[in-house]
């Protein structure tokens, strides 16, 4: 086994909330995946898509592949079509989400908490290490079904 790098961090920041951030993100990576398996699943080909997009496709485009997939397959039923309009919906607002917080920027909390925070149209949001760990749950709860319509309902495909 390969030794790990060591790193002291010299940013002030909560080893808790840097974790809980850490986890946010990771999620979304997954959840982001979970989304092109569904997708690769409909249209053949599509992992070389996904390899040899120049520019690479955003979030916002593999929603909208799912979206078109889901759509437009002669291979799933309605139900099965329902979910997967339903999980490019809800992975949209996942992706919304996930941008506030990549965009979010650094700062010094009133109790001298490093947080983020931000503006979001006219909103001001700060990222506590509640709402982090809430939007890292929202990600692997999405993910986790879209997995089970993948070795599900999209199993013989």
């Amino acid at each position: 086994m390969a030794a790990t790098k060591t790193y002291t961090p010299r940013i002030g920041s909560d080893p808790a909330y840097i974790q809980a951030v850490g986890q946010a993100f990771y999620n979304f990576t997954y959840l982001e995946w979970s989304v092109i398996w569904l997708v690769a699943k409909l249209k053949s080909g599509y992992f070389g898509e996904i390899e040899s997009a120049n520019p690479p496709k955003t979030a916002g485009t593999i929603r909208r592949d799912l979206a078109h997939e889901a759509t437009a397959s002669k291979k799933i039923d309605a139900p099965t079509r329902a979910k997967l309009v339903a999980i490019s919906r809800r992975f949209d607002q996942a992706t919304r989400r996930r941008n506030l917080l990549l965009h979010a920027h650094p700062f010094t909390d009133q109790d001298g908490n490093q947080l983020l925070g931000g503006l979001s149209h006219g909103t001001r949001q700060t990222w506590t290490i509640d709402d982090v760990l809430g939007v890292a749950e929202e990600f692997e709860v999405l993910a986790r079904e879209a997995n089970a319509v993948l070795h599900q309902d999209l199993k013989g495909l």
